[in-house]
């Protein structure tokens, strides 16, 4: 897909991406039937927004000495990543503003965007069944 591959070349010249460039790299064949670069019903580009965590959101989570839980379970990482897509593109002064509430890509949960004195802030996200 044209944004993925896009997301990559922007993400590598970053250097606090390393951990997701390797998830979305291992994700990439499913990433790309459900983030397709094209509506061929309507002969249209689609387009994207990504989430992108830095590498210490994933120290993070899990305790030192433990598998990447990332690596050993293609499912629950494909879920996390689709989970931190958007299915348009996001303009950050118009679409990103306090409150605003976001579908994500997985159709299960939406972020609620969140600023402080005009910084964006880590979106809140929720599942939608809850």
């Amino acid at each position: 897909s044209q944004f993925l591959s896009h997301l990559y070349r922007e993400l590598s010249a970053a250097h606090q991406f390393n951990f997701v460039l390797d998830y979305l790299n291992r994700s990439q064949p499913q990433l790309h039937d459900d983030l397709p670069s094209h509506d061929e019903a309507h002969k249209t580009m689609l387009s994207y927004t990504f989430f992108a965590p830095r590498d210490s959101a994933f120290l993070n989570l899990w305790p030192q000495d433990t598998a990447d839980p990332f690596v050993i379970d293609p499912s629950f990482r494909h879920d996390v990543l689709l989970s931190h897509f958007v299915r348009k593109r996001l303009y950050h002064d118009r679409d990103l503003v306090d409150g605003a509430v976001l579908e994500m890509a997985d159709g299960k949960r939406t972020a609620k965007i969140t600023r402080d004195g005009g910084k964006l802030t880590n979106p809140w996200v929720k599942s939608k069944f809850d």
